[in-house]
């Protein structure tokens, strides 16, 4: 539910005993405390060891299908560091004898997939007699990066979730390569590790995350974190220059899953309640320290090199606001809220928009929900005085949330907990279903309950992903 919605919470009487009642929270002393709650979200052992598991056997069926030169590069959340139990495994590969860069344009000057299409196909018919089965196959002529998505039974009964995809470099920048500068910096600072993770479990539950939605990606939210931090002065932005010695791998062997980080951390390592408070404060009041006015633009190098005019935006590298390109092309509600990918402006200068996707109408919504975030946290900070149990019930209403994503992760066709067929039953090798865009958001009316925010949806918006890549939002790229 999404806080506003949530009574007595973001303002009225009550006291703190019928806010906590307010959202059905389990007796305040049985629900955990915001340290516990955070150390508790790390992955466990087992979680970790069937990531590694799987990795290594997708590593042994890119070498089945392409021989001694096919490897798995691993990016996203699990190279930052930040991921949690059941999250899902990003792989890119690259075929051997092709180029890696996952962006081919054709002859027509236009994006041509065909190569990489035809090598997730391969894959998928080399998947017989492997632990894994095909989940979907997002191989549609307009993505930028098709991907197929792997289901891999642990011999412990669990299902790991893997997306592949083909080319490890896109647009001059190694994917993962985000993901390593994010590691870097978490690697200096366990209160940020574990900020990270609460602010992302939060966006999740209330349905913030999803860049196909018009909202901020999680990689958009993991540099949001980073940047309030070293405009706070916990650790300065300069740390992302220093290789940290298990990115690549364990002790830099690639065909192993980096480690995890703080993993014998205590809870004076977590963030608190007034720290978190401070942070959604800071977002919601972004307009306040956002520059007001457009950088002034030269007009004749406008003219002669086709620049589009200035804009702002939020550079990690810089560690402050800066001036960024203008997006050359934008939708009227697209909001000019701007952070720059460190990884892509690192390998090549360029600044690239991370939140790209996100709308006037859904960045206004975000706000509204992270001003009642900080209310309700600060509310219960002061009302506990510093106990080590606050903010319970904030923690209470997340795991609630965390629980009813894994239920529903558990029920939905072809879940966990669904009967898999064998597979000789399963659909042909790179056959899967068709994502079909939901007729009420392709045609209206919206059916009760379903409302997305105003401008959001729109004859001709685009499928498959923030930059119709098919992550998402995910990829970083």
């Amino acid at each position: 539910r999404p806080w506003a919605a949530v009574a007595g919470w973001g303002g009225g009487d009550g006291g703190p005993a019928r806010k906590r009642a307010a959202i059905g929270a389990a007796p305040v002393e049985e629900a955990p405390s915001l340290a516990s709650f955070a150390l508790g979200l790390a992955p466990s052992a087992a979680s970790d060891g069937a990531l590694a598991e799987t990795f290594a056997a997708a590593g042994a069926v890119l070498q089945q299908v392409f021989g001694t030169e096919g490897a798995a590069l691993p990016f996203g959340s699990i190279i930052q560091g930040v991921h949690l139990d059941g999250s899902d495994l990003d792989l890119a590969f690259d075929v051997p004898g092709s180029s890696p860069d996952a962006l081919e344009i054709g002859s027509n000057g236009k994006p041509d997939n065909t190569r990489q299409v035809a090598a997730l196909r391969r894959v998928t018919s080399g998947l017989r007699g492997s632990r894994f089965r095909v989940i979907e196959s997002r191989l549609y002529k307009h993505m930028k990066v098709p991907i197929i998505i792997l289901g891999y039974r642990c011999p412990s009964g669990s299902e790991i979730e893997a997306d592949f995809s083909v080319g490890t470099m896109f647009e001059g920048t190694q994917k993962g390569f985000t993901d390593r500068i994010v590691r870097r910096l978490l690697a200096h600072s366990p209160l940020a590790l574990h900020m990270v993770r609460l602010v992302k479990l939060w966006a999740k539950v209330e349905k913030l995350n999803k860049a196909y939605d018009g909202y901020l990606n999680s990689l958009g939210w993991t540099l949001l974190v980073l940047y309030f931090l070293v405009q706070r002065g916990d650790f300065p932005a300069s740390l992302m220059h220093e290789e940290e010695a298990d990115e690549m791998g364990l002790g830099g062997d690639p065909s192993t899953l980096p480690p995890p980080l703080h993993a014998a951390g205590t809870e004076d390592d977590a963030p608190s309640g007034e720290d978190l408070a401070d942070f959604f404060e800071w977002v919601a009041g972004w307009e306040n320290w956002w520059p007001q006015e457009l950088p002034a633009v030269d007009e004749e190098s406008e003219k002669t090199n086709g620049i589009t005019g200035g804009a702002w935006g939020i550079s990690l590298v810089d560690s402050m606001v800066v001036e960024v390109p203008r997006a050359s092309k934008a939708w009227p509600d697209t909001s000019p809220f701007f952070i720059e990918d460190p990884g892509v402006r690192l390998a090549t200068q360029r600044s690239e928009n991370v939140a790209r996707s996100l709308k006037t109408g859904t960045w206004a919504a975000t706000l509204v929900r992270a001003t009642a975030a900080a209310e309700a946290l600060r509310a219960e900070s002061e009302a506990a005085a510093g106990e080590s149990g606050s903010p319970s019930a904030w923690c209470a209403e997340l795991q609630r949330g965390l629980e009813t994503e894994k239920a529903a992760k558990v029920l939905a066709p072809g879940g966990q907990g669904q009967p898999q067929q064998p597979w000789g039953q399963q659909p042909p090798p790179g056959g899967g279903q068709p994502w079909q865009r939901p007729p009420w958001q392709a045609t209206g009316p919206v059916p009760p309950g379903h409302a997305p925010p105003a401008g959001l949806v729109r004859p001709g918006n685009f499928v498959g992903g923030c930059g119709g890549c098919g992550f998402g939002g995910g990829c970083g790229a």
